[in-house]
């Protein structure tokens, strides 16, 4: 479904139906929550013309407007963009880029589910008003942005988009607290089938990886999804999660369940860092002489889980 709120509404109804064997469909569950759950819960906007000169001006205004901002200057990257993120509030693209073609970057973006309701405005000068009128006419949620030359000028335009998606538009809180609900549902599957491993899966929760990688950067989902991570037992979520739990500028309570879930894994799954990547946290550990005792604490007992199960599978030999 384009409409976000209902594609969450049926997600939360799978959730307590619990299906206990695979069903048609049932990859979809996982890549909806995947993807809701791939949020910086942020104010994200796409602008995209053809003139890298003129993409550069307008992503700076709406940076100054306080957005994180994508460019692009082609429909490839366009699409791919928008698609990849829950993020994004709407998208401003130039009349070089809709028009061509009979709008059909336009018609892409509206047949797929995840952009089908994004806010788009169609940057217009006098040259193209007219023919990117009735492009707009033709393109549900459309709306023409004269060319803006400052930022008063663009925000007054965006808050007229925005408005006219009216109660379609999900606001940055609703998007938040979909994304947490999403990266705990995805905690529930990804459990369950590390306790299931020799039983036939219903979902395959490693496919989406990378947004939990992306909640475990945010401290509303951090514990959460770092326990999601350590149950997937790949060597990528373990690596993520030891480089957390190694970054400084992080706060100690995320860098520390990121620490605790790299030994939850380990427990499960074994020491799948590389060797490389556990020289690193021996380096890591005696460069953090001079650091404060919770990061030295941290680090060592990153190691102590390496080298305890290092002994462990010695040990059984």
């Amino acid at each position: 479904s384009g409409d976000r709120r209902l594609r969450y509404v049926a997600l939360a109804a799978i959730m307590q139906l619990k299906p206990g064997r695979p069903y048609p469909g049932s990859s979809l569950v996982v890549e909806a929550l995947g993807y809701l759950a791939g949020s910086f819960a942020a104010p994200r906007a796409m602008v995209a013309d053809a003139r890298s000169a003129e993409v550069e001006l307008q992503a700076g205004l709406l940076a100054s407007l306080g957005y994180e901002t994508d460019a692009a200057t082609n429909d490839r990257d366009v699409v791919s963009h928008v698609i990849s993120s829950p993020d994004y509030l709407f998208a401003l693209i130039d009349y070089s880029l809709a028009g061509p073609t009979s709008g059909e970057l336009l018609q892409r973006l509206r047949r797929d589910n995840r952009t089908a309701r994004l806010p788009i405005g169609i940057i217009a000068s006098s040259g193209d008003l007219d023919a990117a009128r009735r492009l707009a006419r033709r393109t549900p949620l459309t709306n023409i942005v004269y060319r803006p030359v400052d930022a008063a000028g663009l925000e007054f335009q965006i808050e007229r988009l925005l408005a006219q998606a009216g109660q379609r538009l999900v606001p940055l809180e609703e998007r938040q607290l979909q994304a947490q609900q999403a990266v705990a549902w995805l905690l529930q599957l990804a459990t369950a089938e590390r306790d299931t491993y020799n039983l036939r899966r219903v979902y395959n929760v490693r496919r989406v990886e990378p947004a939990l990688t992306v909640a475990l950067q945010s401290p509303d989902m951090n514990a959460t999804a770092a326990k999601a991570l350590a149950a997937l037992g790949t060597a990528s979520s373990q690596k993520s999660l030891v480089d957390l739990a190694s970054q400084l500028g992080r706060p100690e309570v995320m860098r520390q369940a990121a620490s605790r879930a790299f030994a939850e894994s380990v427990a499960h799954f074994g020491t799948l860092l590389t060797t490389g990547e556990i020289d690193l946290q021996y380096t890591r550990y005696n460069r953090s002489e001079q650091q404060d005792a919770g990061t030295q604490a941290i680090l060592a007992s990153i190691l102590d889980t390496i080298e305890a199960r290092a002994a462990a599978d010695q040990a059984d030999e």
